[in-house]
């Protein structure tokens, strides 16, 4: 329990952290990067100064109209119309996504993808998962500990 509890802490320190020009971390939670990222992965991106054709990058989506919707999406570039801008792709996808993707949206170049591993930052986000996955443990914990301050009173 506590090796796990340490983990969720680490994690969450990397997570949480995260400069505005350093290293991401993203779950992916769509099979549109099949069968490269899996659903359920952790992807690690860092901003580079040159983005490629054949380059995975994770950037933030906006509207046709250039608002943001505060989702991240992980796709490789297909083509770059300039050193601003990109046409992206999902793997798995049939089409490439519909916007046009400006340098200024991109978080990063996914250098590392770690399978499953996304499932638990997905899972932290709702109540029932935080309370499995953190308050459980740590109320075990607790109850040991207050257990052993009473055997030794």
């Amino acid at each position: 329990v506590i090796v796990f509890l340490g983990f969720l802490a680490v994690f969450n320190i990397l997570k949480y952290t995260e400069s505005s020009q350093g290293m991401r971390i993203y779950p992916i939670v769509t099979e549109s990067m099949k069968p490269v990222i899996v659903p359920g992965s952790l992807v690690f991106a860092n901003p580079v100064r040159e983005y490629i054709k054949g380059d995975i990058i994770s950037y933030i989506e906006e509207t046709d109209q250039g608002v943001a919707t505060g989702k991240v999406l992980t796709h490789r570039i297909t083509e770059k119309r300039s050193k601003q801008t990109f046409i992206v792709k999902g793997d798995a996808n049939s089409d490439p996504d519909p916007v046009i993707i400006k340098k200024s949206q991109i978080q990063g170049k996914v250098f590392k993808v770690l399978p499953l591993l996304g499932y638990i930052e997905v899972l932290l986000k709702t109540l029932p998962g935080f309370l499995v996955l953190v308050a459980v443990p740590s109320l075990i914990i607790v109850v040991r500990q207050l257990r052993e301050l009473n055997k030794n009173i």
